[in-house]
């Protein structure tokens, strides 16, 4: 069983990381910034912001979250900001937007207000759900593609000038590898309590506490709502994100972490189990799409967390992530905006309905 918990423990490494700002914006200067230092790589001369010109390709799931969330630091909504920002910064991970310098900021708003380049940059929504970038820098006569897809941070494939140069094989997922037979699986994990993904769970919960801490919540409901604004709005605030969301994140980790300062260690457990049903589920239903990611993957996380911490069995379970799942069904995602946090606490709501002691 050790090597199987090395594998979990590396999936929930790969499905925690933290962000600061939307990670749909993020993934836009992520994508972008490989281009570039990819570019440079490959030519041995430094690529010019001056001389290069974009071409961008999004999912209309990425386009609609970008085209309603303010980027932080320069508090910007839009695909072309998300662009410019990964040009700019060409840092190597997918918290773009840390230490994002008021020098910086400067580099990005001189691009994107240039009155002299205003044809820099074309972008496009393709036909595509979910998560799919496709970034292209061309420089003189050199051209360099970068596309990710399935997940925030995935490099699906780069392309230099006509040719492959680097294919993925396969789509970095390896959920159903590991649950076979889904929250079966999962349960007996949490019920094993393998340390090594215990310290992991642990960590989330620590990481989610320091915003905690810092704001002074009293309690999650004003946890979840002040933070999910905090980052809706452009706030330079690091979240935990867990399958590529920061709000589902924040709904997750914040009640577990005031949970667990009340019970100690006892309730980890019940934690493990919440994280692993939340990167199950995003497997399962995809990271984005039409839906509202709280309403039908972290409200039943949640829900299936705290039902487990209670001692009760996974028929239990199922029927109350169901009961959840009924009455939060039909939530659309109208984009990341300030009214995800109102869904967060219809969300959390539906949760408190089947669980007493909250």
């Amino acid at each position: 069983m050790k090597n199987i918990y090395s594998q979990i423990g590396a999936l929930m490494d790969s499905e925690i990381k933290e962000v600061v700002g939307c990670t749909e914006p993020a993934s836009i200067a992520y994508s972008f910034s490989v281009a570039v230092r990819e570019l440079e790589r490959l030519t041995g001369k430094k690529v010019k912001t001056e001389d290069i010109k974009v071409r961008a390709k999004f999912s209309k799931d990425v386009f609609r979250n970008v085209s309603t969330v303010k980027i932080p630091g320069i508090k910007i909504k839009g695909t072309k900001a998300a662009v410019a920002s990964g040009i700019v910064l060409r840092k190597k991970s997918l918290n773009m937007f840390r230490d994002f310098n008021q020098k910086s900021q400067k580099k990005v708003n001189e691009l994107l207000n240039n009155p002299g380049r205003p044809a820099w940059y074309k972008g496009f929504t393709v036909n595509r759900e979910g998560l799919y970038i496709e970034s292209e820098i061309v420089s003189a006569d050199e051209r360099l593609r970068v596309i990710i897809e399935g997940k925030h941070d995935f490099i699906q494939s780069i392309n230099y000038n006509g040719k492959t140069i680097f294919k993925a094989e396969n789509n970095g997922q390896k959920v159903g590898e590991l649950f076979i037979n889904g929250l079966e699986d999962i349960k007996k994990i949490a019920d094993e309590m393998p340390q090594i993904l215990i310290k992991r769970a642990k960590h989330f919960l620590s990481e989610h506490g320091k915003n905690v801490k810092k704001y002074g919540y009293e309690n999650y409901r004003q946890g979840v709502k002040d933070l999910t604004i905090k980052r809706m709005e452009g706030e330079s605030v690091t979240i935990p994100t867990i399958t590529g969301s920061g709000n589902q994140g924040i709904f997750i980790g914040v009640p577990l972490y005031m949970l667990y300062e009340k019970h100690g260690d006892d309730f980890l457990p019940a934690a493990l189990f919440s994280i692993m049903i939340q990167i199950y589920l995003a497997s399962e239903k995809g990271r984005i799409s039409g839906i509202c990611g709280l309403a039908n993957k972290a409200a039943l996380s949640l829900t299936a967390g705290l039902t487990y911490s209670k001692g009760l069995n996974l028929e239990n379970i199922y029927r109350n992530m169901e009961y959840v799942d009924d009455t939060l069904r039909g939530m659309v995602c109208e984009g990341a905006k300030k009214s995800c946090a109102l869904k967060a606490a219809v969300s959390l709501k539906a949760v408190e309905e089947v669980i007493d002691e909250y």
